[in-house]
């Protein structure tokens, strides 16, 4: 999980806990991917990986 959290795909949208992650991760499509900002703190929002 925590690697697909970096690839453009993205998860699921139920494997993550968005909430509190605005500008770091972009939910479109039911999926969550990391957004540039994100990416440089990929390690602080895998911790909300369900």
């Amino acid at each position: 999980m925590q690697l697909s959290l970096r690839m453009t795909d993205g998860v699921p949208i139920d494997a993550l806990d968005a909430e509190g992650l605005d500008g770091l991760v972009d939910v479109t499509g039911g999926r969550v991917r990391l957004t540039r900002a994100g990416r440089l703190l990929a390690n602080e929002v895998s911790l909300r990986l369900r």
